[in-house]
């Protein structure tokens, strides 16, 4: 370096904010580099594969040792003064509006351990539908039923009355598909009448902050310059007259409706059995059943069908062989992708071995 050289070098600014000249700051650290060969991958997805198998036989073992039963009750036979030899889908599909009572008798071949679940399940039901999902008015559903109706209830949101037009509420169609039909279950020999109860179907902030009745200690009061939906034969504070709590907004039944399932096929918890009641403190026995049913919910004319449910969760939940058919499915794929890539290393590379 030359005199001159040195002189312009030292006259020059120091850059102060260059990095340290260390391994990590000048990206020198040692690496791990891995060979993504067949030869180096294969083993791996065989593994997974055979864990994802293991767990899937597992929660299809679970699944299929848990009980369930499923009735359908569809065409059922109406009885009592609606004695036609005809069924109630017939029945109510000729008169709308009108409800029918029929029974159904079945038998548990084995007995349910506690606890125990009544569902109902409906088919080809598109609840998911956009049209049917949106016609809803979620701040009449929380309590303010002073405002108008949303126009997403349209063409339910008004309705006269007694020369009066009110505002319904809840407005929408999917408040006013509200399933309506009752059951009462019955032990057969000896006969005793299982206690099926409501609670615990809607999360705690369902009823806090979701749905909630207008203020006031009268619901009734509060509730009376609105009116019901077409389709409901009761009115809003008198879905549950054995509940005083359970009425308006608040309604289980009616926040249990109220979420729309992703598939046509679904099924809802309706009620559960109350186990404090002799002679089912252990669940439901081995023995015959009567199923007696207030039918009112039409689904003939939309080619669907209608059936109670009765399941005993186990751990994993309700009977529900899907997901461990997924881990299935998945496993025997990875173990088809870690076969193709040992034969890729065994036949084409054989210098690698």
């Amino acid at each position: 370096m030359s005199p001159i050289e040195g002189e312009l070098r030292a006259a020059a600014p120091q850059r102060r904010r260059r990095p340290p000249d260390s391994a990590f700051y000048q990206q020198r650290l040692p690496s791990c580099n891995p060979n993504w060969s067949p030869r180096a991958v294969w083993p791996f997805p065989i593994a997974l594969g055979a864990l994802f198998i293991s767990i899937g036989l597992a929660l299809l073992h679970v699944s299929s040792e848990t009980p369930e039963f499923t009735l359908d009750y569809t065409h059922c036979l109406a009885t009592g003064d609606d004695r036609s030899n005809r069924s109630c889908a017939e029945i109510i599909h000729a008169r709308a509006g009108a409800s029918c009572k029929c029974s159904m008798d079945f038998r548990l071949e084995q007995p349910f351990p506690r606890d125990v679940y009544l569902y109902y399940a409906l088919t080809n039901f598109h609840q998911s539908h956009r049209a049917f999902m949106i016609s809803r008015d979620d701040g009449q559903l929380r309590g303010d039923v002073a405002k108008v109706p949303s126009p997403r209830c349209h063409p339910l949101t008004h309705t006269v009355r007694d020369n009066r037009t009110l505002p319904v509420a809840p407005c929408g169609l999917i408040a006013n598909s509200l399933f309506n039909d009752t059951f009462v279950l019955e032990l057969l020999d000896p006969v005793h009448r299982v206690p099926l109860v409501g609670g615990g179907s809607v999360w705690p902030h369902e009823s806090r902050l979701k749905f909630r009745n207008p203020p006031g200690d009268d619901l009734r009061r509060a509730l009376q310059n609105i009116s019901r939906p077409p389709a409901w034969s009761r009115e809003l504070w008198e879905l549950d007259p054995a509940n005083p709590a359970n009425n308006g907004f608040q309604n289980e039944d009616l926040i249990n409706w109220m979420r729309s399932p992703a598939l046509p096929n679904f099924r809802k918890r309706h009620r559960r059995v109350n186990h404090s009641v002799a002679p089912f403190e252990r669940g439901l026995p081995r023995g015959e059943y009567r199923l007696n049913i207030r039918y009112t919910y039409p689904v003939v004319s939309f080619g669907g069908s209608k059936s109670i449910v009765l399941s005993s969760p186990s751990l994993m939940g309700a009977k529900n062989p899907f997901l461990g058919q997924l881990f299935l499915a998945v496993g025997i794929v990875k173990v088809l992708i870690g076969c193709v890539l040992f034969a890729v290393f065994y036949f084409d590379k054989p210098d690698a071995r």
